[in-house]
Parts: C-alpha cells; sequence; structure tokens
C-alpha cells in the first residue's frame, strides 16, 4: 500500500510541475489542524491519497467546522468494496457533494461505487510502473512454470488453483510466493485458520506435492530474478473482496511472462491491454457465492499461448496518458454544487453493520453480511464480475475434497464459502459449484 501512496504522489508532483501548479504534501499525523486549514483555506483540490480515522477527521473538520469547501479528489482503494461505509462511520460521507471526485483503479471499482452514490463523478486512473520501450517475452522453459505471487488468502482461490493443477497431464512446477494472512473474509465474519496447512494438505491428497513449492515472502527483487530467463506463467484465480488492480500480475505482464487471471474486479481491465498475454478465467453466481470452474481453469493452465516475438507496451500506463487523466480531474467543475444523493442500499449497508456491532458479532466492525448466501452482497459481486456468469447446467467439473456423510446427509467444508450440508439425492451442489469426493 505505501508504495502505491508513494507512486500516486509522485505522479501528481510531476503532473503539477509540467503544469506549474503548486502542490503540497501533508502527512497528517504530524501536521496541526490548524496549519493544514492555513494550507487548504485557498487550495483549488484536496487530494486524499488514502483514508483512515485521522484523514477523516481533518477532512471533517475542513469541510464541517471551516466551510473549506475546496473539491475532494478522493482515491477509494478498497473502499468501494463494502459500500464505503467507512465514509459514513466517520463523518466524512455527510458532506460529499458534486464537486468532489472518486478515483478507481479499474472500472468495476467505479461500477461498486455508482451502487452507493450513483451520481458522483468517478474517474479512472490506473497505478503503474516504468514501462520497458518493448515488452519481449521470456524463452519457453522445458516444463510449464506457474506462479502465484501475493497473500496467501482463502479469498484468493488457492485451493481451486492447485486442485486445477492436480488435472494437468503434461509435467509442471506450481510456485507460491507470500505469506499467509489471515484474513479470511472479514466481511462475512470469519477469518482463515490454517489455510496454508489446507493447501499443503490438498497438494499431498492429491499427489502433487512434489510440484508444489511454497517459497513464503520473498523480496520482490529476488522472485523477478528467479523468474528472469524463461517463461512464467503467473495465474491468480482469485475472487477476493477488493482485487482492484493487481500490481504482482502487472509486473509480470510487464516483465514479459504470461497471465491467467479469474474475470474478476481489477483483472478485467488487462487483456485490453495485454491482448496476447492474459487469459482470464469466468466467474459463476450461486446462491452460496461466486465460484471459478475447476475443469475451465485446468484447460486454461494446459493450453499455450500464441507465440509472439515482442509485445507491444500499452500506453495506457504511460505518464503523459496518466497526466492526461489527470487534467481531466483537476479541471472538472459541475457547476452549482450540490448535494450528492445515496442509495437505500447504503442504509442497509450501515444498518447491518450496526447491528453486528450491537450484537458483539463483528468485534472489529468491518462485517458487512450473514455470510456467503446473503443477497445484500449481491450487487457489489455482480459489479467485481461484470454482472457474473449465470448459473452453470449441471457440469461435475468443481471439487471440494473434505466432505462427510452420515444418515444420508453430506456436509461439504469450503474452505472460500464455508460449510454446507445436503441430502445424497440433490443434485443442486453442481451448480453452486460443488462436486464432491466422500470420505465416509
Amino acid at each position: 500500500m505505501q508504495e502505491i501512496i508513494t507512486w500516486i504522489e509522485d505522479i501528481w508532483s510531476k503532473w503539477s510541475d509540467s503544469r506549474s501548479v503548486e502542490c503540497h504534501w501533508v502527512n497528517v499525523d504530524e501536521t496541526p489542524f490548524k496549519d493544514i486549514a492555513k494550507l487548504c483555506l485557498h487550495s483549488d483540490k484536496i487530494i486524499v491519497t488514502c483514508f483512515n480515522l485521522k484523514i477523516a477527521s481533518v477532512l471533517s473538520g475542513l469541510r464541517g467546522r471551516l466551510s473549506i469547501n475546496s473539491p475532494w479528489i478522493f482515491y477509494l482503494h478498497g473502499l468501494a468494496s463494502f459500500g464505503c461505509w467507512p465514509l459514513y462511520r466517520w463523518n466524512v460521507g455527510q458532506h460529499l457533494n458534486s464537486q468532489d471526485i472518486f478515483v478507481g483503479s479499474c472500472q468495476r471499482d467505479l461500477a461498486q461505487v455508482r451502487i452507493v452514490f450513483p451520481d458522483i463523478k468517478t474517474f479512472i486512473v490506473p497505478f503503474s510502473l516504468p514501462l520497458p520501450e518493448k515488452i519481449i517475452p521470456k524463452p519457453k522453459s522445458a516444463i510449464k512454470k506457474f506462479a502465484f505471487i501475493g497473500r496467501i488468502s482463502s479469498q484468493k482461490n488457492l485451493h481451486g488453483l492447485i486442485t486445477s493443477a492436480s488435472l494437468l497431464k503434461e509435467n509442471f512446477e506450481l510456485h507460491f510466493f507470500g505469506k499467509e494472512d489471515f484474513y479470511g473474509s472479514p466481511l462475512m465474519g470469519f477469518r482463515d485458520e490454517g489455510y496454508l496447512d489446507f493447501l499443503k494438505d490438498t497438494a499431498t491428497k492429491l499427489n502433487i506435492s512434489d510440484k508444489v513449492i511454497f517459497h513464503g515472502f520473498m523480496d520482490r527483487m529476488e522472485i523477478e530474478a528467479m523468474m528472469n530467463d524463461e517463461e512464467w506463467i503467473f495465474i491468480a484465480p482469485s475472487m477476493h473482496s477488493d482485487e482492484n488492480f493487481g500490481m504482482a500480475a502487472f509486473r509480470c505482464l510487464l516483465n514479459g511472462h504470461r497471465a491467467i487471471l479469474s474475470n474478476w474486479g481489477g483483472h478485467a481491465d488487462y487483456p485490453k491491454h495485454f491482448p496476447h498475454q492474459v487469459k482470464l478465467l469466468d466467474v459463476y453466481r450461486s446462491e452460496i457465492g461466486p465460484w471459478i470452474s475447476i475443469n475451465e481453469m485446468a484447460k486454461a493452465m494446459s493450453e499455450d499461448f500464441d507465440s509472439f516475438k515482442e509485445f507491444p507496451t500499452p500506453t495506457y500506463y504511460n505518464e503523459s496518458s496518466i497526466h492526461q487523466s489527470l487534467d481531466e480531474i483537476f479541471n472538472f467543475n459541475e457547476g452549482e454544487t450540490k448535494s450528492i444523493s445515496t442509495s437505500k442500499i447504503l442504509d442497509d449497508l450501515l444498518a447491518r453493520r450496526e447491528q453486528f456491532i450491537k450484537e458483539n458479532k463483528s468485534p472489529d466492525g468491518s462485517r458487512l453480511y450473514q455470510d456467503y448466501c446473503d443477497s445484500l452482497k449481491d450487487s457489489f459481486f455482480f459489479a467485481y464480475a461484470g454482472g457474473e456468469k449465470g448459473k452453470k447446467e449441471k457440469s461435475n467439473d468443481s471439487y471440494v475434497l473434505w466432505a462427510n456423510t452420515s444418515n444420508g446427509i453430506i456436509t461439504i467444508t469450503d474452505p472460500h464459502r464455508g460449510n454446507f450440508s445436503f441430502s445424497n439425492n440433490e443434485i443442486f451442489a453442481d451448480e453452486l459449484g460443488l462436486t464432491y469426493s466422500v470420505n465416509t
């Protein structure tokens, strides 16, 4: 996150220098409020690079107490995925108006924002890195090498990835770089417990533990050096609630590798800009939350990418293109300043959250939904999957490895979506993305 905040500051600083605009950055933890207010009093815009309780206090003080109404350029980061409720919990949302702008890093973040704020102005500004003049594909490796780089979390669907890998006929290696975060699904009120051990156990039960390598946390430069001499395929079948850009995928693509990504959140933007390097995996909907077909993932892993001598470097991420976006943002003026309308969904989210806190069902205050069956989540999840695919017909192509049967009732443990029970003669398991091997 700090890398991204630094990049936002750098790109705005370069833009302001090139446009002869005076730009000041303020660390709210180290600067007295009166000094911040003095700087903001005659400002044209106030850029909010991230959001926390201290920043919320400053923003509500500037606009609520002092009536300093300079428009806000507000970077969303993960706020869109949970309905922007912290803005209202910390007395900032009440001060939003039609001159303010939300900035997201992908199209589907903005789709989520409009669920809550139908009328607010939004812009996309992708994050970026120094771009090569040409993207040169790496030489083919003797065996297929897949890499997941990121946090080890059940929302990333890594158990599905290992299961898909077990169906491959060709020789392969599947490498995991990252440490376990125990994050789980806090919006649903539960955390991961022993997910890394679960993944290792899954690889063992599927007889591929010799091909699945867990490296733990490694420095980014070490990973890139390890992947430098041959082609790797970055793979991320994530259904994480705030998968809004994917910096690890971006780095791998710029370095000449390929990627297999879920059609989810920020991943969905990459095929447009890296058309020869990215495959997307469809995300299906069900009564118990989103899922990805194990067979479809295995097929994508098995198929070769087309050969190219070089890939075009996408201009979308270059500095001049981003500066043009910042021009539009800085020069935006709605005319008459009006209050911002909100949807009933926001009211429902705030009420549900307060209910969970009152009932002591959300110790950290982040829970919004009963579980993955909660229909209140649907608008946000559908937006992140671009509307989501409808139910698949009976498919027999997704697997849950640990199931128990007793008295005709099958109980399945899914590390992502939770526990489910149904009778032996029910067939709707296929519509939920659940086919199972039963341990009696």
